[in-house]
């Protein structure tokens, strides 16, 4: 069970990290482009595409964390009414 748990923190963690470098960037890039005082038409797409990422990726940590902290919420209850039994 040990290496079950150690296994999928792992993973989660893999999935935090690389949804985050993803994030980073497309927020850097976002940036960058709106420090232009004019942008082209490929630049105004490759900040719009930035954007996007940027919410959609803001929103997919929000949502790992929710989940991962009701997972530890649900362990730490099961933990408890064990230890009371």
């Amino acid at each position: 069970m040990q290496s079950l748990t150690r296994t999928c923190f792992r993973v989660f963690l893999l999935i935090f990290l690389t949804a985050n470098g993803y994030i980073l960037l497309s927020g850097s890039v976002c940036f960058w482009l709106a420090s232009h005082e004019k942008l082209s038409a490929e630049q105004t797409r490759m900040f719009d595409t930035c954007n996007d990422t940027w919410n959609q990726g803001t929103n997919a940590i929000f949502r790992l964390l929710d989940n991962k902290v009701l997972e530890l919420i649900q362990a730490d209850e099961a933990k408890n009414s064990n230890d009371s039994i």
